[in-house]
């Protein structure tokens, strides 16, 4: 995107400065022989996970946590972040607050790496942040052994952009983490929760892609056929060199679904054109540097064409669980970019990755 990476996984951003915070995460001081994590070892460092997040309550930490390992997961897994990508702005947070729980399981006595409880603690983020206790999904983190970085993070891995259209988004989870378009899909909805402020992003989203920004389930995909869609620019004048943005909102009348007029419950989300991509492909009518769609999205009138992926969309939509365990799985084959395993499935966890 080169800045805030289509916003995916966000939460509320803010602009790293200062070389000092270059490298996020240090050194690995335990490279080479490891000793091999038990199950044990892991739910001990789950358990001061959650009580991290229940506790830290000055911002919200579960879809930081979510958007770390997004973020550490572009280009490999490797427990570093370059904060002086504009990209990675804002991670610093739940770096901060991870790094006790760090320090004391990503040791040799424990065999488990900082990347390690990076992806743990991306999983349980998003496990806790499921609605309820009925019918809640684990999820386990099953795969260890990544590998922290030694030297400085890469400063040149590619984040994509918030203007894509349908093609565009496919191709780069394809690229970047061997996605099908189904997956492509589902890990979009990682968008359930958090939000964005526009001094940080240069968007509008206090109000987050959902009415109930810190809850993990399927109203994503509600929000998106439940509406009508309207682009308006956003002027960003003030706080350069943030660019001026184009983004969605709810308009009037009823969407793919009916329902979700402006002004009601929800009327102050928004979207990005990425989020809307995996609904409607506007690929003739997107000016990608900007962001300005020029064909509309709305149920009752001819405008941007159906996408591919218009079909799991619906799918999602209809069916919370579904999405939840797609969901799960895409996550997973996320967090494990950059390694291989010795068998497609892990029956005895935790099982051990491979560099590639």
């Amino acid at each position: 995107m080169k800045l805030h990476h289509l916003i995916l996984f966000a939460s509320t951003l803010t602009f790293a400065r200062g070389a000092e915070n270059a490298l996020k995460g240090g050194r690995s001081e335990h490279q080479g022989e490891r000793r091999l994590a038990t199950q044990q070892d892991l739910d001990d460092a789950k358990k001061e996970i959650i009580a991290l997040i229940k506790k830290e309550t000055r911002f919200l930490l579960a879809p930081k946590l979510v958007r770390l390992g997004f973020h550490d997961c572009v280009g490999g897994c490797d427990g570093c972040i370059d904060l002086g990508n504009a990209d990675n702005a804002g991670l610093d947070k739940p770096i901060d607050a991870l790094k006790p729980i760090v320090d004391k399981y990503a040791t040799e006595k424990t065999g488990l790496s900082r990347a390690d409880i990076w992806a743990l603690a991306a999983l349980t983020a998003a496990e806790v942040s499921q609605p309820g206790n009925r019918d809640k999904v684990p999820f386990p983190l099953e795969w260890i052994g990544r590998v922290d970085c030694v030297d400085d993070p890469p400063t040149d891995n590619e984040f994509p952009s918030p203007n894509l259209a349908t093609d565009g988004l496919l191709d780069f989870f394809f690229k970047t983490f061997d996605f099908s378009p189904e997956e492509t899909v589902a890990i979009m909805g990682a968008h359930t929760l958090g939000v964005a402020q526009r001094v940080n992003s240069g968007f509008e989203g206090d109000a987050g892609w959902v009415p109930q920004e810190d809850v993990l389930n399927n109203n994503y995909y509600t929000q998106i056929l439940g509406a009508n869609w309207q682009q308006f620019k956003v002027d960003n004048s003030d706080i350069r060199p943030i660019p001026d943005r184009f983004q969605w909102k709810k308009g009037t009348g009823g969407g793919f679904g009916g329902g979700g007029g402006f002004g009601g419950m929800g009327s102050d989300i928004f979207m990005l054109d990425s989020d809307l991509a995996i609904a409607r492909d506007f690929e003739d009518s997107l000016v990608e540097a900007t962001g300005e769609v020029s064909c509309s999205i709305k149920q009752k009138a001819s405008g941007c064409p159906f996408a591919s992926t218009l079909g799991f969309v619906e799918e999602y939509k209809n069916d919370n669980a579904l999405w939840v365990n797609d969901f799960r799985a895409a996550f997973n084959k996320m967090l494990t970019t950059g390694y291989k395993k010795d068998s497609p499935d892990c029956e005895n966890a935790p099982c051990v990755l491979s560099p590639k």
